[in-house]
């Protein structure tokens, strides 16, 4: 895995962890789920326990699909998968924005190249579990009453995640920190296209862009930061200090000819220093089949980011090999 990818992966990976609430996986480079909350039902349950078991699971699932993914990917068409024929409606789907789970979809490890399952988990562990000595062990003992069931598994490493079929019911299980398994109800939602991301290094900042595909943004939504001309489609802009410390910068985003501080000030500026915002894709951005945006700072010597295009239609689809960053100077403030 060479560097940028890497450093996509932790950025996604960082983001996946506050959103296992709505996601079954979330991915080192993209397995994610589009809901974007930690499980609120252990509100006042041990935080520090619960997070530190969670990214453990997380990490277990991330890395157990994504050599999943791959395998899907190498194995191309192969035999017994209902969605590995090129000119099926699942192909076409996946090289836009658009969610592609159809009836021909029944299984989460079914999702074609290029997608990621997106699960909703009921239960997750709080940390003082031991569960079965094999997924199978740990289903019977959680699930007695539940009669026949079958195992799928996500990939080839011996903890890669679990998908189990009881009935009409379904589970994953995965691994604990003592390599005891844990099972949880779980639902299928659909096939993800993996996110549009891109990142560029300029002038002592290393900036990441992510097209989001969300229902919550478009030209009526209620939350201002969700305003957005195009439905279901918002800008997610990151950025981390790689240069010497500063005094402040302020967060900057906008149409190319209509950049403002978002308000967000950071003071002092040091490699920790990390931002990251969502916004919608304002009206004055969108020029026929393309977006135009900025997103940048504002700091003592200047302001600095990367120039935003993306190729994208009016029902929300774009093809991730749209998405562009180039570099972007405003000028002396």
């Amino acid at each position: 895995m060479d560097e940028r990818a890497v450093v996509l992966a932790e950025s996604y990976l960082r983001r996946s962890l506050g959103s296992l609430d709505g996601i079954a996986v979330p991915t080192l480079s993209a397995l994610s789920a589009r809901h974007r909350s930690l499980p609120r039902w252990r509100a006042l349950f041990a935080p520090l326990v619960t997070a530190a078991v969670v990214f453990v699971v997380a990490l277990a699932l991330g890395d157990a699909l994504a050599t999943w993914r791959a395998d899907r990917a190498s194995s191309g068409a192969s035999a017994g998968s209902p969605t590995a024929s090129a000119s099926s409606p699942a192909q076409s789907a996946r090289q836009t924005g658009s969610p592609v789970a159809g009836a021909d979809v029944t299984l989460p490890t079914d999702c074609p190249a290029e997608t990621m399952p997106e699960l909703k988990i009921d239960v997750y562990p709080q940390g003082t579990e031991r569960g079965g000595a094999t997924p199978s062990a740990a289903f019977t003992a959680a699930y007695p009453a539940a009669g026949a069931f079958t195992t799928h598994k996500f990939g080839t490493t011996p903890g890669a995640p679990v998908w189990i079929v009881a009935g009409s019911r379904t589970f994953i299980a995965t691994v604990l920190r003592d390599g005891s398994w844990f099972v949880s109800p779980a639902t299928f939602v659909r096939c993800n296209p993996l996110p549009a991301q891109r990142y560029l290094d300029v002038d002592g900042y290393r900036f990441v862009v992510t097209v989001i595909t969300d229902p919550v943004y478009g030209p009526s939504a209620t939350a201002p930061y969700a305003v957005s001309a195009v439905s279901g489609v918002g800008i997610r802009c990151e950025w981390s200090r790689t240069g010497a410390d500063l005094a402040r910068a302020a967060d900057l985003f906008g149409a190319s000819n209509s950049i403002a501080q978002t308000g967000a000030v950071s003071a002092p500026v040091t490699h920790d220093t990390h931002s990251d915002r969502a916004n919608g894709i304002p009206s004055a951005a969108v020029h026929g089949q393309s977006a135009s945006l900025v997103c940048g700072v504002e700091d003592d010597t200047g302001r600095h980011g990367v120039a935003i295009d993306l190729t994208i239609a009016p029902d929300g689809t774009y093809t991730v090999r749209s998405l562009t960053l180039s570099r972007w100077s405003g000028g002396t403030p």
